[in-house]
């Protein structure tokens, strides 16, 4: 992954790489758990059999799980990136 170039600002050159790659793994884990718990509980609603529906009711509950995931992803890399930030160039 190629560095961007410094704008000259220091918030935004900060980290640009962790952030962008910390905001990627975010996106995809809140699209994939999303995904897995809309399509997967869709089809134990209309599963024939119970071993069938236990099994799209898992896969439902690990895309929740996902899901949740990503959004407690996003509070933890913007709390550590603003720590460091704060650290490194003070609290203001």
């Amino acid at each position: 992954m190629t560095e961007p170039q410094p704008t000259g600002n220091p918030v935004f050159d900060y980290k640009a790489a962790y952030r962008r790659s910390s905001a990627a793994i975010q996106k995809w884990l809140l699209l994939l758990g999303l995904a897995l718990f809309l399509i997967a509980g869709n089809m134990a609603l209309w599963a024939q059999t119970e071993s069938f529906r236990q099994i799209c009711g898992g896969v439902s509950a690990l895309g929740l799980l996902l899901f949740c995931g990503g959004i407690a992803w996003g509070f933890f890399w913007r709390k550590k990136l603003r720590a460091d930030f704060r650290r490194e160039y003070g609290p203001e």
